[in-house]
C-alpha cells in the first residue's frame, strides 16, 4: 500500500461530484481516490462480480476487516464536521459494513447504533464494542 498521493492515472470521475480523484492507497485490491472538490472517499472502479452479493463472506476476512488508517482519518474527518447537527446525540449507521464510520462516530462522542444484512459484520462490530447492532 502506497501512502503517497497521486493523481489517478485511470478510474471513473467522483461519484458525488464528477470532480478528478487523487490515489490515497489500495484496499482489497481496489484503487481508493479522494475526490480533489468534495473529498470523497470512493475507488477507482466498480466491482463487477458476484462477490458483492455474498455479505457474509465479505466482513469474513482480515482482508475487509482491516482497514488501512487512511481510510480511518478521512471517516474521522467527515464524522468530526457532524457536530452542528448534533441535537440527540444519536447517530445510527445504516449498512455498516466494516464498522469504521461507527468507530469515527463513537470517538467524537456519539451515542452509535448500526443495522447491517452481514450477519459476520454483526458480529465483528460487537467485538469492537458496539452492542446495538
Amino acid at each position: 500500500m502506497s501512502n503517497s498521493t497521486s493523481v489517478a492515472s485511470s478510474g471513473r470521475p467522483c461519484p458525488a461530484c464528477d470532480g478528478r480523484g487523487k490515489t490515497l492507497g489500495h484496499k482489497n485490491g481496489f484503487e481508493m481516490l479522494l475526490c480533489s472538490q468534495c473529498r470523497s472517499l470512493f475507488t477507482a472502479e466498480i466491482s463487477r462480480t458476484d462477490a458483492a452479493a455474498d455479505y457474509d463472506g465479505t466482513y469474513s476476512t482480515d482482508e475487509t476487516t482491516v482497514i488501512p488508517e487512511f481510510i480511518h482519518k478521512r471517516v474521522r474527518e467527515i464524522v468530526s464536521g457532524f457536530s452542528p447537527y448534533r441535537d440527540s446525540n444519536r447517530l445510527l449507521d445504516l449498512g455498516f459494513g466494516s464498522a469504521v464510520f461507527m468507530q469515527a462516530a463513537s470517538a467524537e462522542g456519539w451515542d452509535v447504533s448500526g443495522t447491517e444484512v452481514s450477519r459476520t459484520a454483526v458480529e465483528n462490530a460487537r467485538q469492537l464494542g458496539f452492542p446495538d447492532v
